[in-house]
C-alpha cells in the first residue's frame, strides 16, 4: 500500500472510531497515527528524514501547492490533538464540539490526499 493510501485508510479509521464515544482512547491513537503518516509521505516525497512522533511539520519551500495545504491541516490537527488526546479529556460537550472540527478537517485532508498524483507519493 502507498503511502496515499495508508493515510486515506487511517482516516477513515480515525472516523470509525471517533463516531463511537466508548472508543475515545482508539479515535485519539488513531488521529495520532494518521498526524505521523502524513508526516511520514511528505518527507519521503522530499528526501526528509521522516518523524518519529505525530507533531507539527514544515513543508520544504519548493514543495506543491497540495503538500502545504497538506501540511497546514495536520499541523491544525495536531494542535487539537495536543489538548483532545490528553488521556483525561472528559466525554462530554466539548469532546463532541472537538471532534466535529476533527471530523471536517479529516474530510479536507482526505480531499487533498485524493488529488494528490499517484507519482507524488
Amino acid at each position: 500500500m502507498n503511502m496515499k493510501e495508508e493515510c486515506r485508510r487511517h482516516i477513515s479509521l480515525v472516523k470509525e472510531s471517533a463516531g463511537d464515544l466508548a472508543a475515545a482512547y482508539v479515535a485519539r491513537t488513531r488521529l495520532k497515527r494518521l498526524l505521523l503518516a502524513c508526516s511520514r509521505m511528505i518527507a519521503r516525497e522530499y528526501g526528509l528524514a521522516e518523524p518519529v512522533l505525530p507533531g507539527p511539520f514544515e513543508v520544504p519551500a519548493g514543495a506543491s501547492q497540495q503538500f502545504h495545504e497538506l501540511a497546514r491541516r495536520c499541523n491544525r490537527l495536531v494542535s487539537t490533538a495536543q489538548t483532545l488526546c490528553q488521556p483525561s479529556e472528559p466525554l462530554d460537550v466539548r469532546w463532541r464540539s472537538e471532534w466535529a472540527t476533527v471530523h471536517a478537517e479529516l474530510e479536507h485532508i482526505d480531499r487533498i490526499l485524493t488529488s494528490v498524483d499517484a507519482s507524488q507519493t
